[in-house]
């Protein structure tokens, strides 16, 4: 840990002096490395972090840059692991930033397995660090027409590979929210869901 403040001066001015993509992206990892490898040490650094998700995650920035989202997101979700809760308030207005942007419903059907994973799993880190309360009306209902998004792709094993990651938040979502709230934000969905595998199933049956 003493060597974290030299170590990320470093990195940071390396950063800043290149504008190759190539070393940009090895940096991304080599901070991941080093944030699993340090651990909840790392977290004083929040801020530089943070300063740079958002430069990596900008989604106004140009097409380069969108390459480096999967890495970012796995620094951010690596970070989140090693941070203490309850997560300091410094940490929200990363979400508040780029989250909403990242999990667009019209696009994100479209992004890897990795990438939505990470969303989730992201959303997961938050609630556990806030506690329920972190599942905002605007939360909810993002994330509800983010799932309706990934379980109508039109690909079947992605639609598996998206229900399981999407099943994955909403179990530790129901073990952090009051049962009342999460009832009635999520129900609806759920129940759409299992009666649309139903009638699949059912035509299929009836197709074979």
């Amino acid at each position: 840990a003493p060597i974290l403040p030299s170590l990320h001066s470093h990195l940071l001015n390396l950063w800043k002096s290149t504008e190759l993509h190539q070393i940009r992206i090895h940096l991304l990892y080599t901070l991941k490395v080093l944030v699993q490898s340090v651990g909840t040490p790392s977290v004083r650094l929040f801020s530089f972090f943070a300063t740079l998700l958002r430069w990596c995650l900008d989604p106004s920035a140009a097409s380069a840059r969108v390459s480096l989202h999967d890495l970012a997101l796995d620094l951010w979700l690596a970070l989140l692991q090693c941070t203490p809760s309850p997560f300091p308030k410094s940490s929200f207005g990363l979400f508040d930033a780029c989250w909403y942007s990242l999990a667009r419903p019209a696009e994100i059907a479209d992004q890897k397995l990795s990438y939505v994973e990470a969303l989730l799993s992201i959303t997961g880190s938050y609630a556990l660090g806030a506690g329920g309360g972190f599942v905002t009306d605007r939360l909810a209902g993002t994330l509800k027409l983010m799932f309706k998004a990934l379980g109508t792709s039109c690909q079947p094993h992605r639609r598996i590979e998206h229900l399981c990651a999407i099943d994955t938040l909403l179990s530790d979502l129901a073990l952090l929210m009051p049962p009342r709230r999460f009832l009635a934000l999520f129900h609806p969905y759920v129940a759409e869901m299992i009666l649309s595998i139903a009638r699949e199933e059912s035509k299929k049956r009836a197709d074979g």
